[in-house]
């Protein structure tokens, strides 16, 4: 193997509830951690003494109860040092960290305009918020609106790509929209579809585009991961995976290269990035195997383990030597390991040891 990975360590994080959202932070080493009750806790781990001992928890606090509802989206902004949360009923909530706590700092609540989704950008400068009905809004940090533009779709995800010059949007079904981050205007779109090999680029959009296909239950078929490595040019990947299976690894938006990932997965659970962009991590299951599944940005598959029951939830630290998954109230903490290549130099063994 090119890696190994392992789990190392489960930790119980209360009976009556269940994670629904996770972010780990790259400058801090926090984790985020959003529930079905609205409750949000922040987690960091210590490093454990021993090489393969259990880590224990140098922090585990909660955030003051602004969420009455179940926690849909965490995205951090270590640049300015924020953490904004989403919940089901489209509140938003920025929280600013101050004297090693984080307080509100600004709170959005339209029950006419639910907020349905809210990202940062990767320099921190920009927040995309994606409202109820096809209302798409980029923002900066200082709370300045840049743009607004309304969708066909009623979107459901968001994510920068190449370096924050892209806005990426998508409804659950997989009509995704492209646009330019600096005038957000509009330059393409596409639509999956479980039957191609690959998307096919759509010039306009009618109604027959957005009707769902006879005899099938376009809402079995939703995304479970939208999320861009969001690094330059063509080293830029945006990753979509829907429950049914189906897994998309996007290099180029201009050109329609959207290439389906062929694996035979039964089922996809959810995925995440490394946070250089260099590796992903997949939750699926595959020939009846729940399991974690590790890919290059070429989508080279690296190692796997099994998980014994799904995990919905995956992220990892800021080196990837460490990935966090989730199962109903559980965390599990897995770690990566490279392979180590070595030589005999007469009575010395030394060896090679590449992180991300």
């Amino acid at each position: 193997p090119i890696m190994y990975a392992y789990i190392s360590q489960k930790i119980s994080l209360g009976k009556d509830r269940q994670i629904t959202a996770i972010n780990w932070e790259p400058e801090n080493d926090i984790i985020s951690v959003g529930f079905n009750t609205g409750g949000i806790k922040l987690l960091k781990f210590e490093e454990a003494g021993e090489k393969d001992g259990e880590s224990q928890l140098a922090i585990n606090t909660n955030l003051a109860a602004s969420h009455q509802k179940e926690i849909r989206t965490l995205s951090w902004n270590p640049h300015y040092e924020k953490l904004l949360s989403v919940d089901v009923h489209g509140k938003l909530v920025v929280w600013a960290e101050n004297l090693g706590t984080y307080e509100e700092e600004m709170i959005n609540e339209s029950p006419r305009k639910p907020i349905k989704f809210a990202s940062w950008s990767k320099n921190g400068t920009f927040i995309v918020i994606v409202i109820e009905g096809g209302n798409v809004i980029l923002g900066s940090v200082e709370g300045d609106r840049i743009w607004e533009i309304n969708l066909t779709i009623d979107a459901t995800h968001a994510a920068f790509f190449e370096n924050d010059h892209t806005v990426v949007l998508s409804n659950n079904k997989g009509e995704i929209v492209a646009v330019d981050s600096p005038n957000g205007e509009i330059f393409a779109e596409y639509d999956l579809s479980e039957d191609n090999e690959k998307a096919k680029m759509k010039k306009t959009k009618t109604a027959e585009d957005v009707a769902p296909e006879a005899g099938k239950d376009a809402a079995s078929d939703q995304i479970v991961c939208f999320e861009s490595n969001n690094l330059e040019g063509v080293h830029s990947r945006l990753l979509i995976a829907l429950n049914n299976g189906s897994l998309y690894l996007v290099k180029n938006l201009r050109d329609g290269d959207m290439n389906k990932i062929e694996l035979n997965i039964a089922r996809i659970y959810g995925g995440c990035w490394s946070k250089s962009g260099k590796m992903f991590a997949i939750s699926l299951m595959v020939e009846n195997m729940q399991s974690v599944f590790l890919f290059d940005n070429n989508a080279k598959l690296l190692q796997n383990f099994n998980t014994v029951k799904p995990c919905s939830l995956v992220d990892f630290n800021y080196n990837a030597t460490k990935l966090l998954a989730t199962q109903q109230s559980f965390i599990f903490l897995s770690k990566i390991r490279p392979r180590h290549e070595f030589v005999h130099l007469r009575d010395k063994q030394v060896f090679a040891i590449k992180l991300e």
